[in-house]
C-alpha cells in the first residue's frame, strides 16, 4: 500500500536503488524508480501540467544516475509551476530562441504590410519590451507566467499597448505552434490572467468642419515645406489617408479625367479605389509640378543625404502642432481626424446618403450580403460630393 501523509522527500538512496524489488519506489518531487519483473530499473516523474496529470520518463538507471534525475525531476517541477510544458523541453531540444522566432515571423508577415514603418514598430516593441527578458529563451520553453509579466503592466484593455503586444506574441506563439515546436499557445490564455479592463474608444482628434476653411488657409500661409503643405492640403481635399496622399505617384493621376487611381497595394482594404478630384486639388498638382522636383513622387522632400522620399507622417504633426488646431475636447488635431471632419460635414451640411460618403472614404461595406449586390462605386455622385467639400474648405483655391 502507498505511503499517505507527507510526501517523502529524497526518500532513496543508491544502495536502495540498487536493492530495490519490482515495482514503484517514491523519492519526491513525483520521481519514482520503476523495477520490472526482470530486474530494468527506470526513473518516471508524475506530474500535474495545465490540468492533466502526466508520467515523464526521465531514463533508466544506470546510466541516469538517482542524483541526476532528482536534479530533472526538480527542474520539471519548476518549469510546470512557472506554466510551462516540461515535455516540450524533451520533443524539442532543439527550439530556436524567441529572437530568432521573431524574425521568421517578421520575414513572413513583410509581404502584407504596406509601409516599412509596421516592421519597425515590431522590432522596437519587441526589441524593448520582450527581448530583455525572453529574447535568447527557446520559445518551447516560454511559459504563460513569462508573457503574463512581459504583457500584464502595458495592458490597459483593447488599443492599449499590451493589447498590440500581446497579438504580436500570438503571431510568435502560432509560428512556433505551427513548425512543431510547442504543442500550446500561450498568448492564446493570457488575458485569463490579465485584470479586465473597460475598453475606452478614442477616436484620431479631428477639427470641427466649421474652422476647417480658416485652418487650411492658415496651412497655405505657414512657412513650412511647400510639400508638407500640399500634402496636407491633398489629404484634406481627397480625404485620403497620410499614407495614399503622402506617396501619391504622377503615374496614379490622370488630370484630363479628373482622376487619381489608387492601386490595391496601396489601399488598406487591398482593393482598387478611384478619387474624384475636384479642381482645387489639380490646382495643387499643378502648383507641386512647377516645384521642378523630380522622381515618381508628387510631393517629395529630400533627406540629408539628399536622397528624395515621401514626406514624413512626423513633418505634417508638426505643421499642425504650430498651428495649435484642437477638437472639441482641447486634443491636438492629427492628419487622419481630417477624414472624420469632412464625414461630418458631409453628413450635416452635404446630407449626402450613408453609402455615397462611405465610398467617398473606401471603407468596405462590411455586410457581406450586401457587398455582393451593391457594386457600384457611386462615382458620379462622390464626384458631386467632392468638389463641394474642395469649395466649402478652400472658398479661395489654395495658395
Amino acid at each position: 500500500m502507498p505511503a499517505r501523509g507527507r510526501h517523502p522527500h529524497h526518500r532513496l538512496t543508491d544502495l536502495a536503488v540498487r536493492r530495490a524489488r519490482p515495482g514503484r519506489h517514491a523519492d519526491g518531487h513525483g520521481l519514482y524508480l520503476f523495477v520490472r519483473p526482470n530486474g530494468a530499473r527506470s526513473w518516471v516523474q508524475r506530474l500535474v501540467i495545465g490540468d492533466r496529470r502526466r508520467d515523464l520518463g526521465l531514463g533508466g538507471y544506470p546510466l541516469v544516475a538517482l542524483a541526476e534525475a532528482r536534479v530533472a525531476a526538480l527542474e520539471n517541477r519548476k518549469l510546470a509551476r512557472a506554466g510551462a510544458d516540461p515535455t516540450a523541453v524533451q520533443a524539442y531540444p532543439t527550439a530556436p530562441v524567441v529572437s530568432e522566432v521573431v524574425e521568421a515571423v517578421i520575414k513572413a508577415r513583410r509581404a502584407n504590410w504596406r509601409t516599412s514603418g509596421t516592421e519597425r514598430k515590431w522590432r522596437h516593441e519587441f526589441e524593448t519590451l520582450v527581448f530583455p527578458r525572453i529574447g535568447g529563451k527557446a520559445v518551447n520553453l516560454v511559459s504563460l507566467e513569462d508573457l503574463r509579466e512581459i504583457v500584464g503592466p502595458h495592458w490597459k484593455g483593447r488599443g492599449s499597448t499590451g493589447y498590440v503586444l500581446r497579438q504580436h506574441l500570438d503571431c510568435v506563439m502560432q509560428w512556433a505552434v505551427a513548425h512543431k515546436y510547442r504543442q500550446d499557445n500561450p498568448a492564446a490564455d493570457i488575458r485569463i490572467l490579465l485584470r479586465k479592463v473597460k475598453a475606452v474608444v478614442r477616436h484620431h482628434p479631428s477639427l470641427p468642419y466649421r474652422t476647417a476653411p480658416a485652418a487650411m488657409a492658415a496651412v497655405g500661409a505657414s512657412e513650412a515645406d511647400p510639400a508638407v503643405k500640399f500634402v496636407l492640403l491633398f489629404l484634406v481635399l481627397c480625404a485620403s489617408r497620410f499614407s495614399e496622399a503622402a506617396g501619391v505617384r504622377w503615374s496614379e493621376v490622370d488630370a484630363a479625367a479628373r482622376v487619381w487611381t489608387l492601386p490595391a497595394d496601396r489601399m488598406k482594404s487591398r482593393r482598387r479605389h478611384q478619387v474624384p478630384l475636384s479642381m482645387q486639388a489639380l490646382e495643387l498638382l499643378e502648383r507641386a509640378r512647377a516645384l521642378g522636383r523630380p522622381g515618381a513622387l508628387v510631393f517629395p522632400v529630400r533627406s540629408r543625404r539628399g536622397i528624395a522620399g515621401p514626406v514624413a507622417r512626423a513633418a505634417v504633426s508638426r505643421l499642425l502642432r504650430s498651428l495649435d488646431l484642437f477638437d472639441d475636447e482641447a486634443r491636438r488635431v492629427v492628419p487622419h481626424g481630417f477624414r472624420s471632419t469632412f464625414r461630418v460635414w458631409a453628413m450635416e451640411e452635404a446630407q449626402a446618403p450613408f453609402e455615397v460618403c462611405e465610398a467617398a472614404l473606401a471603407h468596405v461595406q462590411s455586410d457581406q450580403t450586401v457587398a455582393a449586390y451593391a457594386r457600384s462605386d457611386l462615382f458620379k455622385l462622390r464626384r458631386r460630393l467632392m468638389q463641394r467639400w474642395a469649395d466649402y474648405v478652400t472658398p479661395r483655391r489654395a495658395r
